[in-house]
């Protein structure tokens, strides 16, 4: 596991994310409050479709935005083994919600149980996307 909090430094992720592309025994990253942005995303994005050990990514109270869960959902699309994703408080809105649902809609990781957004500004649009793709296509996540 590793524990990253308050960390202000942005190249500092960008590192940690090459790094873990060939990360062979960390399954927890938490990386709350760190200054996550849309390229740290990006690289983290990347990551997740290589990497098959990662099966925690907590990446709360940042500041991904739409188009850093868009990178996300991307990764989901490949990745088989990440298990939560924590995604609170990080000005997601309705854009990033819809962008994560059509990834569960075909998404290969039959292992991801939970995902957290709360604290976003997810609006209707996003919650009916997320939900009836809940309802028809994931079978396997919490509800």
């Amino acid at each position: 596991e590793i524990f990253l909090t308050d960390l202000q430094n942005v190249n500092s992720m960008y590192h940690l994310a090459e790094g873990l592309r060939d990360n062979s025994t960390l399954t927890e990253i938490h990386l709350e409050k760190t200054g996550m942005h849309l390229g740290c995303a990006v690289a983290f994005a990347e990551t997740l479709k290589v990497n098959n050990t990662i099966k925690t990514l907590n990446i709360k109270n940042n500041d991904i935005g739409d188009d850093g869960l868009s990178s996300l959902s991307e990764a989901l699309l490949v990745n088989t083994t990440l298990e939560r994703l924590d995604l609170g408080k990080n000005e997601i809105g309705d854009p990033g919600a819809c962008a994560l649902a059509r990834a569960l809609r075909v998404n290969k990781c039959k292992s991801l149980h939970t995902i957290d957004l709360s604290h976003n500004n997810i609006g209707n649009v996003g919650s009916l996307a997320l939900a009836r793709t809940l309802q028809y296509y994931n079978t396997y996540l919490h509800r």
